[in-house]
């Protein structure tokens, strides 16, 4: 039930995960409501489970309204059994003084058997003059919500009633919510139509995050369960709107269900507080899981407070803004740039129950604590809804490239040819001489871009083949601009195992934001087009 997205770490021009969000119940509830509840669920299930409209012919009159109201908004939903029941809960915790917090909402329903996203519920005094007041609560609502579920619980006295509204985007073969310890857990399904392909995360009781890519909507996944433990299990949508959360249950193995659940609330304070609080809470996560801790980046938090206002005022939610674009289109769009990019949004009722909500999510937890970002950007804003505060989490890599060397990138090229199995480089000083006269040419202005700089290069190698006799066969010049060694990578002719000689000039780049390196390498041996290594 709680509101979360990310990019999982990812290119600048990626966008990442986003999930549904939950509003709490009304107060007003009779104390002597206290219904039995249903045991807990054996397995997860996608099917609505029967009919989700419980209590008779109340019942059946504000269901109605209800698919109406629905039909309306644009969303095709079915009413849903388990909602119904859960229904039954969010009465007795009303009737005992509590407002459910979002991820209590979650746990509840996951203890059913709930394999969607729950997105708000509502408990009214069923005789007032408003019997309707689920009505306000759709209207909060992201306009991009899908609801596609729906439960109705009224009581026996017909004075209470529970509307409750969530998404199930995916259909899954049923599955264990308790395993034995080693037990391997089996997802066969398939995720919404309007996904075009998708991922399976799994947090581990360690709090190791692994990742199976779906190809396609089919999913046919088996998940080892290793060792007891709590796992928590994910499945991710990703299409025109970004991923999108579609599942993210607790799996039990060889070890008993939690019998209480108590998660931490409260007013944190203004925006402001509430993004430092939730800095704090960030990096003591990372602390725990042996990461080196974040600092603070004020173009990106600038950026984040900004997309947090955006979705506040545009009542949407996601990754992907009908008039932003995509966390990548903002930063360029600030002129901002960064080796590795993620965002994570999500919604709660302070700091730490939107820090909890992320780091219960799979995906969400691999993003805050992936040792290779640097820097990250919070920025919160207040909505009219439930869950009230939002919040937007970017995540950059920040890199130095000042201070590498040619000495550097000629090593870690070496280092590259060796883990491709390539022959080492011979070392060739006629390459070497041009490769330097180009970067040189580029560094004090006389070339002044990187066609001229190669022009340059090119040149210089010719004149030297020249006087010497030499005649080459293949060869090929090639200009790269890293912010790291590793972005080496991802260039094929550096392992290429024809190449047989090379020369490479390097020089700072202080007129790109950040600052990067161009690499200019002349090789011999082989042409431009890339050769498989």
């Amino acid at each position: 039930m709680s509101l979360v997205a990310c990019a999982a770490h990812a290119p600048a021009s990626t966008a990442g995960p986003s999930t549904p969000t939950a509003a709490g119940a009304s107060p007003d509830v009779a104390p002597d409501l206290a219904p039995d509840l249903p045991a807990a669920a054996v397995t997860y299930t996608t099917g609505p489970g029967g009919d989700g409209v419980v209590g008779g012919p109340p019942a059946e009159a504000l269901a109605r309204a209800v698919a109406q109201a629905l039909v309306a908004r644009g969303d095709d939903a079915r009413s849903d059994r388990t909602l119904a029941d859960l229904g039954a809960w969010y009465v007795r915790e009303v009737s005992a003084g509590h407002n459910p917090t979002s991820a209590q909402s979650d746990r509840a329903a996951a203890r059913l058997g709930f394999v969607g996203q729950l997105y708000a519920a509502s408990v009214f005094p069923a005789a007032t003059d408003d019997p309707h007041a689920w009505r306000d609560m759709i209207t909060e609502l992201p306009r991009n919500a899908v609801m596609n579920r729906y439960g109705v619980w009224v009581s026996a006295d017909g004075q209470t009633a529970v509307v409750l509204f969530a998404a199930l985007e995916l259909a899954l073969q049923p599955f264990a919510r308790h395993l034995a310890a080693g037990a391997p857990l089996r997802l066969r399904g398939a995720i919404g139509a309007r996904f075009t392909h998708g991922q399976v995360y799994l947090t581990a009781p360690d709090g190791v995050v692994g990742r199976t890519d779906l190809r396609g909507r089919a999913v046919d996944v088996t998940l080892p369960l290793a060792r007891a433990g709590v796992y928590r299990v994910e499945v991710m949508g990703d299409g025109a709107s970004g991923p999108v959360v579609l599942a993210n249950v607790p799996v039990y193995a060889g070890v008993a269900e939690p019998a209480t659940d108590e998660t931490a609330g409260g007013d944190t304070g203004g925006a402001t507080d509430t993004a430092q609080q939730m800095f704090v809470l960030l990096n003591a996560a990372r602390r725990r899981a042996g990461v080196a801790p974040l600092a603070v980046d004020g173009a990106l938090a600038a950026g984040a407070v900004a997309y947090s206002q955006e979705m506040a005022n545009g009542h949407f939610f996601g990754h992907v803004s009908p008039v932003t674009g995509t966390v990548g289109d903002r930063l360029r769009r600030a002129g901002i740039a960064v080796a590795m990019v993620g965002e994570n949004v999500t919604q709660g009722e302070s700091a730490e129950t939107a820090h909890q909500a992320l780091m219960d999510s799979p995906g969400h937890r691999a993003n805050m604590l992936d040792p290779r970002f640097t820097h990250v950007g919070i920025g919160v804003a207040a909505t009219h809804a439930e869950p009230p505060l939002l919040a937007t989490l970017v995540f950059a890599r920040r890199t130095d490239p000042s201070r590498l060397t040619a000495r550097d990138v000629t090593a870690a090229i070496a280092a590259l040819r060796r883990q491709h199995g390539a022959p080492a480089l011979v070392a060739d000083g006629i390459l070497q001489a041009a490769a330097t006269a180009g970067t040189s040419a580029f560094a004090d202005g006389s070339a002044p871009s990187k066609e001229q700089a190669m022009t340059v290069a090119e040149g210089a190698l010719v004149r030297e083949d020249r006087k010497k006799g030499i005649v080459r066969a293949k060869g090929c010049a090639e200009w790269l601009e890293i912010h790291e060694l590793s972005d080496l990578g991802d260039v094929a002719l550096l392992a290429n195992p024809h190449v047989r000689a090379a020369g490479i000039g390097v020089t700072l780049r202080k007129d790109t934001a950040p600052v990067s390196l161009a690499v200019l390498v002349l090789v011999d041996g082989a042409n431009c087009a890339p050769a498989a290594p």
